[in-house]
């Protein structure tokens, strides 16, 4: 986690990750410090240029700065910015430059500048990683102070699934009712959470593709009913990713590729691949998966256009999927 105040890390500090609210947290760090000049960016739009002026600007009173560039993964550093980082003594944090790379991944030259400094790996939780997340809500529960009780945070992922934002944003809710120190209890959280069953697009593809066609209409409606016929694109594009994912896998199976092989190509631990991914793709033949894929295609333009009846077709989709 990145820290504001006077510690040394050298002139870069790169966070990187699909976990916004811990990238969010490292924007508003920097932009907290208090010992230097503080500027903050938006690399969606600016040009490489720009942003090393702006580096090699100084305050009139000799100020050492912090830039804060948020999106960095947006800006193209190639010209201008390379030979900046190439140049920069790994010694000489007058300006230090926070990067937040919205990304799971890093380019070249952000590990360039990581390497004079330091990166920090925020990677966005999956939906089975609950350890993990109970152990990130809790080191967020004693930040504000609060101490959860057994089965606080099972709770909170009941009702707003496996989201680290949302559970904090409660958290901070429940000072006010448990008072600073104090202790949240399972009875606490549902009396600041809208007692609705949680449910995720991605867990209507799970259920389809597991040919569960009940529960995956159940998931349908409670994100219909949540969010709108706005949801129609997020469900699509789960589906999409889950058929393709299923068509990719059936293939290696029927090639008689193992549970390591298919754990290396989607990068999943290999106890994941043999008991969720293979069951998944045991159920559907490549030929039907591709024929979904097709279907999905369609209905992927027909929700972005002016099609009539858009929740009956996604609807439709899910069935599809689940017969």
């Amino acid at each position: 986690m990145i820290v504001a105040g006077k510690k040394r890390t050298g002139p870069f500090v790169v966070a990187f990750g699909g976990e916004d609210y811990f990238l969010d947290r490292a924007v508003e760090l920097g932009r907290s410090r208090k010992d230097r000049e503080v500027v903050v960016l938006d690399g969606d739009g600016m040009t490489d240029h720009d942003f090393v002026d702006i580096c090699e600007m100084r305050a009139f009173d000799g100020t050492d700065r912090v830039v804060v560039l948020d999106n960095a993964n947006k800006l193209k550093g190639d010209k201008v910015l390379k030979p900046y980082i190439e140049a920069k003594d790994p010694q000489d944090d007058s300006v230090i430059i926070i990067a937040v790379v919205r990304s799971d991944k890093l380019s070249d030259l952000w590990k360039a500048a990581a390497a004079k400094g330091r990166s920090d790996s925020y990677p966005k939780l999956k939906p089975w990683e609950g350890a993990k997340l109970q152990k990130h809500v809790e080191k967020e529960a004693e930040r504000l102070k609060l101490t959860l009780g057994k089965g606080t945070v099972a709770a909170f992922t009941y009702f707003l699934g496996a989201e680290l934002r949302p559970i904090v944003n409660e958290l901070r809710k429940l000072i006010y009712v448990v008072g600073e120190g104090g202790v949240v209890e399972r009875k606490h959280v549902a009396m600041v959470v809208a007692p609705a069953m949680p449910a995720q697009p991605w867990e209507v593809a799970d259920a389809a593709a597991e040919k569960n066609a009940k529960k995956a209409m159940n998931l349908v409606s409670l994100l219909y009913k949540s969010k709108g016929d706005g949801v129609c694109i997020p469900i699509t594009a789960a589906l999409l990713k889950t058929v393709e994912k299923l068509i990719v896998a059936r293939q290696m199976l029927d090639k008689g590729d193992g549970k390591e092989i298919l754990a290396a190509r989607f990068d999943m631990h290999p106890f994941r691949v043999e008991k969720y991914l293979i069951p998944l793709a045991q159920k559907h033949t490549v030929p039907r998966l591709r024929v979904q894929m097709k279907h999905l295609c369609k209905l992927d333009a027909q929700i972005k256009g002016p099609a009539q009846s858009k929740r009956t077709l996604v609807e439709l989709a899910v069935l599809s999927i689940a017969a």
